[in-house]
C-alpha cells in the first residue's frame, strides 16, 4: 500500500466513517486580540466555529468546535512571541487538545509556531503544527477497521503535520482570510483551500 493511499484512507475514515483526527481548524494571525477582547469566527470549507478571548497583552485563550467525520471540540492557547499588531511581523506559538465523542474517542494533542506580517488592512501568515492522535480503532464497524484502518501502520496512535498559509483583509471590526491548508501523514501530502469570516469584539 502506497503512502499516498493511505494518507487518502485515513481521510476517508474521518468523513465517512465517524472519526475525528486533530483539529482543523486554526489561529490565523500571530498577533494577539488584546487583553479583554473577544474573537469569534466561522469556516465554510471545515464546518466549524472558533471563539478567542485576550487574557493578556500577549496571550489569547481559545475553544472550538467543528464537524469532521463527527463532532470534534478543542481548547489552545496561543502565546505571541514578538506582538507587532497592525504594522510589521509577528510570531507566536500555538498549543492546545482535542476531543472526539464518536465512535473511536479520539483524543489529540496539537502544538506549533505561526508567523505573520501586517500592513494596514492586509495581513500574510504562515503557520505549521505538529498533531499526535489516539483513538480506539475498536470503536469502528467491522468493515470500516478491516477495510481502512488496517492499512494504517498503527492502529492506535499517529502522527501527522498540517501547514498553513494565505491572507487576511481587515474592515472594521470584521476579517475575511482566504488560504491553503497542507497535510503530511508519513511520505504523503495533501492540501485544500479554506475561508474564515470573523469579528473582534472591543
Amino acid at each position: 500500500m502506497t503512502a499516498q493511499k493511505t494518507f487518502f484512507l485515513l481521510f476517508l475514515l474521518v468523513v465517512f466513517a465517524g472519526c475525528s483526527i486533530a483539529p482543523i481548524n486554526s489561529p490565523s494571525t500571530a498577533t494577539t486580540h488584546g487583553e479583554g477582547n473577544t474573537f469569534v469566527k466561522g469556516n465554510i470549507m471545515f464546518l466549524g466555529a472558533m471563539l478567542e478571548h485576550g487574557v493578556s497583552p500577549n496571550v489569547d485563550l481559545g475553544a472550538a468546535v467543528e464537524l469532521q467525520g463527527t463532532l470534534l471540540v478543542s481548547a489552545y492557547g496561543k502565546l505571541a512571541l514578538l506582538n507587532n499588531g497592525e504594522n510589521g511581523f509577528s510570531t507566536a506559538v500555538l498549543g492546545g487538545v482535542g476531543y472526539g465523542p464518536g465512535d473511536v474517542k479520539s483524543k489529540s494533542v496539537f502544538g506549533g509556531p505561526i508567523i505573520s506580517y501586517r500592513t494596514g488592512e492586509f495581513e500574510f501568515f504562515g503557520s505549521v503544527r505538529a498533531n499526535y492522535v489516539d483513538w480506539d480503532f475498536r470503536g469502528l464497524k467491522a468493515d470500516n477497521r478491516d477495510n481502512l484502518l488496517s492499512y494504517i501502520p498503527n492502529k492506535n496512535h499517529f502522527v501527522y503535520w498540517q501547514s498553513d498559509i494565505g491572507g487576511s483583509y481587515y474592515n472594521n471590526q470584521f476579517v475575511a482570510t482566504v488560504g491553503l491548508k497542507f497535510f503530511k501523514f508519513d511520505d504523503s501530502t495533501s492540501g485544500s483551500p479554506f475561508f474564515d469570516i470573523g469579528y473582534k469584539f472591543k
